[in-house]
């Protein structure tokens, strides 16, 4: 038979950056089909398309001729809809297991077909594998049997379903060509289609330890999915997902299946239960199944009840003991302190090389072997605590996985964020993206040098007047500037200062008429208030069955009467509400989509709030997107009880206008002896940028950010004018209020009138309002408000 084409023409074509036509990618797919492209042959192809990539034209044809290298299936045939999931890999990323069952119990078929581990990331057939019995090759008859009776189905797509891709799938594993967004893109999608699923919800991990390692690629991978499933009638989502820390607290097969089974029995990792709950509501809105309280199936034994009859459906024993690896061996803490980093991808690698993945195709992965993490990033360590367990049944494989976690894990002391004296690091947060080439990881984000520490001054003060400023020769911002839009910062002011500050005269304690110092006190008068900031937490207020909306507008009526019965008793105010959503929940899209639907009633911005340990802003990146793209102001809280990892991610993979708290950017400040402030490059990047910092005193004491007042960094990061503000946060929860705030910097800090002029400017200059509100305030109420107090 003569064929059409040759292989070389194609393969030379690509590497010389030339669009395959068509019929050459329909010939090359089918003839690699064949056997007549060799392995040798369909790799240099692949690796050409890697460095070279496709237009949206060639994606589509070579999907095309992928699906048409076999058979398609069809469910119109099933008594219920049908919804699958699919995600692009990464550490840990378990949720394949607990999500079919949880889906199936709400009428929705998931007719789950995946695949084995590729590189540093796991495989949900080698998983579920590990399961005594468990068969992962099912006929097209008995899938549908099992989609009927039981509702979900996770399986091996089958030898007549898209057999281009599974000879593709092996290959790119072991000749570095897994990160190519076209063969990603077009491998999903022609098993997807080809399976007949009617809905697809895509979860594209983004991170170090996914193939993806930016937000451009991870959203241009997801961009042309959505496109190829759409196309082809089916409805598509994806969502973005973070993976630059490990997933749940193993990476594995047996050890992954196991916190899986955790999770079905209502415990687990909230990471892990927060997604699992996420993609199935993504899933159950896709098939027409919206509005269920997904949660409730996960604690009340339904979700556990169809984990059983899905494993057992398929030969498993969902009773039988998972094997265990034969040695262990545990990884200690070098030094006291708090965990800031753990990169996904060192941990993916040395469960990889435990024997949890495959060098090459034919290899076989061991059930027992992986990591187990017993901390994560955001903890407090000890010298000598055990951080990881390594798992495997060959010992020898032990050292070489330590060699992929030297690195992957940072500490930093414990917080001590004194301004003149930052924290030393025993490994500043260095985020790995190794390239697509398959070179070794570089280091990107915060810098990893750690801060020199100058002996404080005697008198108690932790910052100098007048620090003098120099850049390092090589100064760049470490961060990658091209993941942050340049929009403007904007911060929304607490308050004015609800009382009047007056020089204190005659002061016994300081002398007479001292200029420098300034007094909180009551004024006997009244003064005007013009604006005031309420953050409103609506998940909070919904026990009683209380929607969201009915929260939001309940509360904004409140706030309208206020600013009534303030006009009539002559001290007009101007309320704005933040709609605050809650690190650790799973509702901060639609919290953000009330924002913005009713900005133009009272809502400035959103913000989200809460523990910021094992809660990574990037965990709502979903909701961030969306509000940029409505063009919506949000802060996020990050760098207080978490460091500089916290604050990089907000800025450069979320957006955020400002930061909440921000205390701990000045763990990437140096200040020596001599006076001289070297800002590191993160530091850099947020003065330069005039990213909003809202400093808490009273409540970074209280939480372990700061010694004291004196000691506060905000005094050090107002000399080196970055824009600070003073604010009260929860009152609550740190009982101050705005003019005790500023008493306490005059009395302990040695702050002036004018520094407290300048700081009160920053909040109304950073306030979600528009403009000409914003200078109108400055200009006519706190300028005049500041100059009749002599400032």
């Amino acid at each position: 038979m003569t064929e059409a084409f040759d292989a070389v023409d194609v393969i030379l074509a690509k590497r010389d950056r030339h669009e395959l036509t068509d019929d050459q990618i329909r010939w090359v797919v089918d003839a690699y089909t064949r056997g007549v492209v060799a392995e040798e042959q369909m790799s240099s192809l692949a690796m050409a398309i890697l460095l070279n990539g496709m237009t949206r034209r060639e994606i589509a044809t070579w999907t095309g001729a992928m699906i048409a290298s076999g058979e398609r299936m069809d469910f119109s045939g099933l008594s219920r809809p049908t919804a699958d999931k699919h995600s692009t890999g990464g550490v840990g990323d378990k949720i394949t297991l607990p999500l079919a069952p949880l889906v199936a119990v709400f009428g929705v078929a998931v007719p789950q077909l995946s695949g084995r581990g590729l590189g540093h990331t796991g495989g949900t057939l080698d998983k579920l594998e590990s399961v005594a019995g468990w068969q992962a090759a099912l006929s097209n008859e008995a899938m549908m049997r099992q989609l009927e009776d039981v509702g979900a189905v996770i399986c091996a797509a089958g030898s007549g379903l898209a057999p281009a891709d599974k000879k593709l799938y092996a290959l790119r594993d072991v000749t570095g060509t897994v990160e190519a967004i076209p063969l990603i893109a077009s491998s999903i999608m022609s098993k997807k289609i080809a399976e007949g699923t009617g809905a697809l919800v895509l979860d594209v991990k983004v991170g170090s330890g996914a193939f993806m390692k930016t937000r451009e690629d991870a959203t241009e991978l997801a961009r042309t999915m959505v496109d190829l499933g759409t196309d082809a009638g089916v409805t598509t989502v994806a969502l973005l997902t973070d993976m630059s820390t490990p997933l749940g607290l193993t990476a594995g097969n047996a050890l992954e299946v196991r916190e899986s089974v955790e999770v079905l029995a209502g415990g687990g990792p909230d990471d892990v239960v927060e997604l699992t709950v996420r993609l199935a509501e993504e899933m159950l809105d896709a098939a027409g199944r919206g509005g269920q309280d997904v949660r409730a199936a996960l604690t009340d034994g339904r979700a556990m009840d169809a984990w059983r009859r899905m494993i057992a459906a398929q030969g498993g024993d969902p009773d039988a003991p998972l094997p265990v690896a034969q040695h262990t061996e545990e990884v200690l803490a070098p030094a006291d302190g708090v965990v800031t980093q753990m990169d996904a991808y060192g941990v993916g690698v040395a469960a990889w090389r435990l024997g949890a993945g495959r060098a090459r195709k034919e290899d076989p992965v061991q059930a027992g072997a992986g990591v187990e993490l017993h901390v994560k990033p955001g903890a407090t360590v000890r010298a000598g605590e055990r951080m990881m367990t390594l798992h495997t049944d060959t010992p020898d494989r032990f050292e070489r996985a330590r060699e992929a976690l030297e690195g992957a894990v940072s500490i930093a002391p414990r917080a001590r964020a004194r301004p003149s004296a930052p924290s030393s690091s025993t490994g500043s947060p260095d985020v790995r993206h190794p390239d697509r080439r398959g070179r070794p990881p570089r280091a990107e984000g915060p810098p990893a040098r750690p801060p020199r520490r100058r002996p404080a001054p005697r008198d108690g003060r932790r910052a100098r007047r007048g620090l003098r400023l120099r850049r390092p020769a090589d100064h760049r911002p470490r961060c990658p500037r091209r993941l942050v839009p340049g929009r403007r910062r904007l911060r929304v002011a607490r308050a004015l200062p609800r009382d009047v500050l007056a020089h204190r005269r005659g002061d016994a304690d300081r002398g007479a008429a001292d200029p420098r110092r300034a007094r909180v006190r009551p004024r006997p008068r009244r003064r005007r208030r013009r604006l005031r900031r309420v953050a409103l937490r609506p998940e909070l207020h919904i026990e009683g069955g209380l929607p969201l909306e009915r929260v939001v507008e309940a509360v904004l009526a409140g706030l309208r009467e206020g600013e009534a019965e303030a006009a009539a008793a002559g001290t007009p105010i101007r309320v704005r509400a933040l709609l605050t959503a809650m690190r650790h929940a799973a509702r901060s899209r639609e919290i953000a989509e009330l924002a913005v639907a009713y900005r133009d009633r009272g809502v400035g911005g959103f913000d989200i709030a809460g523990a910021e340990a094992g809660f990574p802003p990037t965990r709502h990146l979903d909701a961030f997107e969306y509000l940029r793209r409505e063009n919506a102001h949000f802060t996020i809280h990050a760098g207080e009880a978490f460091g500089l990892p916290s604050i990089w991610e907000a800025i450069q993979w979320c957006g955020a206008d400002r930061l909440g708290h921000g205390v701990r950017i000045v763990d990437d400040v140096q200040v020596g002896d001599d006076g001289v402030a070297v800002l590191g490059r993160l530091a850099d990047y947020v003065r330069d940028r005039r990213i909003p910092l809202e400093m808490c005193p009273s409540s970074n004491i209280q939480t372990g950010a700061a010694e004291s007042v004196a000691a506060h960094p905000i005094t050090l990061l107002k000399n080196l004018r970055f824009r600070v503000t003073v604010n009260t946060d929860n009152r609550l929860m740190s009982g101050t209020s705005m003019s005790r705030e500023m008493q306490l910097l005059v009395d302990e800090a040695g702050w002036t009138l004018a520094d407290l002029r300048w700081v009160t400017i920053n909040a109304m200059k950073s306030a979600f309002l528009p403009f000409e509100e914003r200078l109108e305030l400055i200009e006519h109420v706190v300028k005049p408000g500041y100059a009749a107090l002599g400032a």
